[in-house]
């Protein structure tokens, strides 16, 4: 499992820099559309993900990947993406769960729990170090916000 895990961060990594400052970035028609499988390259770049979890993978990890890291990922795109549009930054609460989706978090959770049913001392801790991190620096890129913005927003919060 943990080779599909690789293989599909590196996926999400460059997709992500894809919406977050590509082509996608602006086009909400083309972030709402699905792709064409051969005419776009992270098409390409999934089915080839996709094809190889398939051949290695269980049913239940195929489930896993297509529910928790597909489906999130691309609606946590859609939601950064309408908060950017919309020039809003969205509350701790709603930002925890779509940090989550957009960075994949869905696969590497499932596979923590299968990990913690053999091992009882290992612990999840994502979201509750996401909580820390968010609420220490105030502000976050992620959130919908430029990098500028995100840099006044933290020297603002340092100088009250």
């Amino acid at each position: 499992m943990i080779d599909q895990e690789i293989t599909y961060v590196s996926y999400l990594v460059q997709f992500d820099d894809l919406s977050d400052e590509g082509e996608l970035q602006n086009n909400q028609k083309n972030m709402n559309q699905a792709p064409k499988r051969t005419g776009f390259p992270y098409g390409r770049m999934l089915d080839h993900v996709w094809s190889q979890l398939k051949r290695t993978a269980t049913p239940g990890a195929c489930d896993k990947f297509a529910k928790s890291a597909v489906e999130f990922f691309i609606i946590g795109q859609l939601q950064k993406r309408n908060n950017r549009k919309l020039d809003r930054m969205p509350t701790i609460e709603e930002f925890i769960p779509m940090r989550r989706a957009t960075i994949g978090c869905g696969m590497v959770e499932a596979n923590e729990r299968d990990n913690r049913q053999k091992n009882e001392d290992t612990r999840c801790r994502y979201e509750e170090d996401m909580v820390k991190c968010v609420k220490g620096w105030g502000c976050v890129k992620d959130r919908g916000i430029t990098k500028i913005q995100a840099r006044n927003g933290i020297k603002n919060e340092n100088n009250t």
